[in-house]
């Protein structure tokens, strides 16, 4: 009887990795899109610190990214937390904070990085008055 039970969880451990690596290869296919989401906001969103300003934030990010990953996969193969919600989570959230910032990059009128339509407009006019 012990060994039947041992086996049987045995296996439901097994069910459970499976799963949860399953769900992990989709979710990491699909933060390639929640990183596009985060990274357009993070772009405009430090204009004077320069590139070593976005690429730190970046790579922070990016470091959240991976020990939730590596955290939920622990969760997931415990059974602690369902394999979609270990895997998934993070994307989640992401996704919510990259939503949340493009819908904050549209009220901006123009950054510090210059480029922008009024300086296009004047730099034309200017250019036909001469």
């Amino acid at each position: 009887m012990r060994s039947s039970q041992a086996r049987t969880s045995s296996l439901e451990r097994q069910i459970r990795e499976y799963q949860v690596e399953v769900q992990k290869k989709y979710s990491i296919a699909a933060a390639a899109l929640v990183f596009v989401l985060i990274g357009a906001p993070l772009g405009v969103r430090f204009p004077r610190g320069g590139i070593g300003m976005v690429i730190a934030a970046s790579l922070t990010i990016f470091a959240l990214y991976y020990v939730s990953l590596i955290a939920g996969e622990a969760l997931g193969d415990a059974g602690h937390v369902p394999p979609v919600v270990a895997m998934w989570g993070m994307n989640a959230i992401f996704a919510a904070l990259g939503l949340w910032g493009l819908s904050r990059m549209g009220r901006e009128m123009s950054t510090a990085r210059g480029g922008g339509l009024g300086e296009w407009l004047s730099a034309l006019f200017s250019r036909k008055q001469r």
